[in-house]
């Protein structure tokens, strides 16, 4: 991750991700998230968790392990006072296509 230092993108943090596709920021009751969509691990399995980070202040911490399979797209939603994370899943070494998404609501913590 890169911060602006006000005249250039200057490295701030890592984020360990295995081949990430997408991330998602947003915010919560003032509490800022990175969501990280993993595709696939070190071992070419395509079952990997994807990741919430939540921003402690200086630096993004791990919040969340979010089960996935080959996620290739996350997006951030509100409905009336409710949060949600939707999750597009690709590939399922199980199933390979026939893999469903998923859909993550907020409980407040």
């Amino acid at each position: 991750m890169f911060r602006w230092s006000g005249s250039k993108f200057e490295l701030h943090q890592e984020l360990a991700s295995h081949k990430a596709c997408d991330m998602e920021f947003f915010t919560i009751a003032d509490q800022s998230f990175l969501a990280v969509a993993n595709s696939y691990d070190d071992y070419s399995q395509h079952n990997v968790d994807s990741v919430l980070f939540r921003w402690s202040g200086s630096k993004f911490e791990l919040h969340q392990e979010l089960a996935s399979h080959k996620a290739c797209d996350m997006e951030f939603f509100t409905i009336a006072d409710q949060s949600f994370l939707a999750v597009a899943n690709s590939y399922d070494d199980y199933s390979q296509h026939n893999v469903d998404s998923v859909l993550f609501r907020w409980s407040g913590s």
